[in-house]
């Protein structure tokens, strides 16, 4: 259904003076539905670097490199760990460090991380036992 409108306006003088007339379509909605749009894509975890270190001599092992960390018992062990969101959204990432002898999570901290973006994340594992420690370092979404 097509309706005409008049459009007015002022005039210096406060009278109003059509400038035009309009048709415009006048419809009515006798159905709608709702939907969302699925976002495709996924933040994904890379692991960029992963150094494992004996606070207590000061030593670092690189992990990736393939170097075998050694340390006393009692000695204070932490890990640093960069990765990268390479997926295409903005979510969160978690880093979790998991003894594999006890099933104990060590940590494990999310964090929101945009398209390429990069974090470096220290974490403390604790003191070394007395016996060989064997650690799950995991990245995910």
């Amino acid at each position: 259904m097509d309706r005409e409108i008049q459009l007015a306006m002022r005039d210096h003088i406060g009278a109003m003076k059509t400038v035009g007339t309009y048709s415009i379509e006048i419809r009515a909605v006798d159905a709608s539905k709702q939907f969302a749009i699925t976002a495709v894509g996924n933040p994904i975890a890379r692991l960029d670097s992963l150094m494992c270190r004996d606070q207590t001599t000061n030593i670092n092992y690189d992990i990736i490199a393939g170097q075998v960390p050694q340390a006393a018992p009692g000695d204070t062990i932490n890990i640093v760990a960069y990765y990268t969101n390479i997926g295409t959204l903005t979510g969160s990432i978690f880093i979790r460090a998991t003894d594999l002898d006890t099933g104990t999570v060590l940590f494990d901290i999310p964090y929101t991380l945009a398209p390429n973006q990069q974090i470096g994340m220290p974490g403390l594992l604790g003191s070394m036992p007395t016996h060989n420690w064997r650690i799950l370092i995991e990245l995910g979404h």
